[in-house]
């Protein structure tokens, strides 16, 4: 069994230490010692893989939205505002009729961006699937297929099923690269991801094809799987029933999230500069849409060794978006998805393209 390759040495915080065998054991007794771990790992509850989470040195720390967010990045906190807004309906929901009602929004009011379909008639039936799904006890995958991703789609690709600088990509069987992965916790997955497409032939389009060439998997994500090998991740989504666990959504992401940090600093040894100051996620759970993120770890001076998520990313859950149980909670969710993807155009791609294309190791 081929011993895994140590990342790179730009990484900022170190990886756990390996168990070294003594030249007298076997591979096979690795090998049986390494399923063990694995085994341990992925049969541990949710719970549990978060405490094991905190104590690893390649994990995170979960930790709920501060009352106080004056110690969060200053563009999280200025996001968390304007979702605020959206939720205590201070800002005017999609396309100006947030005091209509359905009747008058179906006759009088239609989407600018989809004019083929009306606002309100598209909000009747993501309920109406969103409440089948959930009077006949659906899967996940139907879940998705009937109502997360209908709202997805409707959103990001408004006209002829096409979209924009950013688009939604499925990845329920997309793994992390082992360069970015944790060594002592069960690799995870997500659902769902929104990237950035420049466009081909353009000259960032360019820039990642030459720098994906020399990283881990050829990918300028922290997975190489398919068409994530040349979009740059900014948002990912993880999807459960209403039977699932939001404390295993939370594992998901926070794994994810941590790996993907790990890719993007990988070009730049510089740990004093992060453009990017956080990761955004979403998690859905059932009907209930919630807003997570992630921000890098932070370089403490402190020997206090309970002082526990300093020098790890921390995931910060968990904010409400919405619900698909009723028609100003659709609203919300398409408010604040839309919130987001103008978040990702403006912000997140600029922070991407100083801190993974221009701040690169000569």
């Amino acid at each position: 069994m081929t011993t895994p390759r140590p990342p790179p040495r730009s990484q900022h915080w170190p990886l756990a230490a390996p168990n070294r065998p003594s030249p007298s054991r076997t591979s096979s007794s690795r090998s049986s010692s390494k399923r063990s771990v694995s085994s341990v790992s992925r049969n541990s509850s949710p719970t549990k893989q978060l405490r094991l989470a905190e104590l690893d040195k390649n994990g995170y720390t979960r930790r709920a939205f501060p009352l106080d967010t004056s110690g969060l990045p200053t563009s999280l906190q200025a996001l968390l505002e304007r979702l605020e807004e959206i939720d205590s309906g201070e800002t005017r929901l999609p396309y100006e009729w947030w005091d209509q009602s359905l009747k008058q929004a179906d006759q009088e009011s239609q989407s600018r961006s989809r004019p083929d379909v009306p606002l309100a008639a598209f909000i009747t039936r993501v309920i109406q699937r969103a409440i089948e799904c959930d009077e006949n006890n659906e899967l996940e995958c139907v879940w998705s297929d009937q109502v997360y991703r209908q709202i997805l789609s409707w959103v990001l690709r408004p006209k002829d099923d096409l979209s924009g600088l950013v688009d939604f990509h499925a990845c329920t069987s997309s793994r992390i690269n082992r360069a970015f992965s944790p060594s002592t916790l069960p690799p995870k997955m997500v659902d769902y991801c929104l990237v950035l497409k420049s466009g081909a032939g353009s000259d960032i389009s360019r820039q990642i094809d030459m720098l994906r060439a020399s990283r881990p998997g050829i990918s300028i994500n922290h997975t190489d799987s398919g068409a994530l090998c040349k979009y740059p991740i900014g948002l990912s989504l993880e999807f459960k029933s209403p039977e699932g666990s939001t404390t295993e959504a939370e594992v998901q992401m926070g794994t994810w999230h941590a790996a993907q940090l790990r890719s993007l600093l990988h070009q730049c040894p510089d740990a004093s500069f992060q453009a990017i100051e956080f990761l955004p996620g979403i998690i859905v759970h059932g009907h209930e849409w919630y807003f997570v993120a992630t921000v890098p770890p932070r370089p403490s001076t402190s020997r206090d060794p309970f002082l526990v998520g300093v020098n790890t990313p921390t995931l910060y859950s968990r904010i409400s978006l919405g619900s698909t149980s009723k028609a100003r909670g659709v609203c919300k969710i398409i408010s604040s998805l839309r919130c987001l993807v103008t978040w990702l155009e403006e912000e997140y791609w600029s922070a991407f393209q100083k801190q993974v294309l221009q701040h690169q190791t000569p």
